[in-house]
């Protein structure tokens, strides 16, 4: 048998050793950002002091607010007066019809008419100031209608006297009338019985328009037969002929009131 010997250690061949890897150099570190600085606090708001509720005294022990004398208040501011003709603007239909009483406007006309004599009144304060004195009208024509005559025409000197009897209250009953127009002398002539008096005229006809003439007819007829009642024209108005029908002197006072202008 063989025997199997172990070889010496002193045979072994050294093994070369491997070169040791240089080392890689160390990174460098990078700089440390610079810390900001700290924000400054801002200054803590001092507290309040807390309000202390004060008692409040009872109703009938508190004071009362007392007002200043006479003496150091400031002087009211008196409105200035208005003038006679604002105030006849200003003012409202129990004053107007407190002065138609007044001046005895309401004693020459019918007691039956009183009521739609104050309903006139009263719209027309309500639409127009500066002519509600024509609703005091008895009778209101067209100045403008002169056109023919006869009782069958309507635009006639005999329809116009017709008209102005019965805005009389019975007072004007002229009869027999008669109404001519002359185109060649170009006049008119009108005529009427009164009682057991004739009253004529004659007026000139140049165009259409109610001559004053006939009016003054018809107020001397009156006068004549003593009605003191006369049929005066209301002023303010160009298209239409207002005719009131009362004595000249309640006429004159009810313009002194400023019922009617002057």
């Amino acid at each position: 048998m063989m025997a199997i010997s172990k070889r010496s250690q002193g045979n072994r061949s050294p093994q070369a050793k491997k070169p040791a890897k240089a080392k890689k150099p160390a990174k460098a570190k990078k700089p440390t950002k610079a810390k900001k600085p700290a924000k400054a606090k801002k200054p803590t708001k001092a507290k309040k002091p807390a309000t202390t509720l004060r008692p409040t005294a009872p109703v009938s022990s508190r004071k009362r607010s007392v007002a200043a004398p006479e003496s150091i208040r400031a002087p009211k501011q008196q409105p200035p007066t208005p003038s006679p003709a604002v105030r006849r603007r200003v003012t409202p239909l129990s004053e107007r019809w407190r002065q138609l009483q007044a001046c005895g406007w309401l004693d020459e006309i019918p007691k039956a008419e009183h009521r739609a004599l104050r309903e006139r009144l009263g719209k027309a304060l309500g639409e127009a100031l500066t002519t509600a004195h024509h609703a005091l009208a008895a009778t209101s024509l067209d100045p403008e209608c002169i056109e023919g005559c006869g009782p069958d025409e309507v635009c006639s000197y005999h329809s116009v006297l017709e008209q102005l009897a019965d805005a009389s209250f019975g007072k004007f009953k002229p009869e027999e009338i008669l109404d001519e127009l002359d185109p060649a002398l170009q006049v008119a002539r009108v005529s009427f019985c009164l009682g057991d008096v004739s009253f004529h005229c004659e007026v000139p006809w140049l165009d259409e328009w109610v001559q004053p003439g006939v009016l003054k007819l018809v107020n001397r007829a009156l006068e004549a037969s003593g009605v003191e009642a006369r049929f005066l024209t209301l002023p303010g108005s160009e298209e239409m002929l207002h005719l009131a029908f009362v004595s000249e002197p309640t006429f004159e006072r009810a313009q002194e009131l400023g019922l009617i202008p002057a």
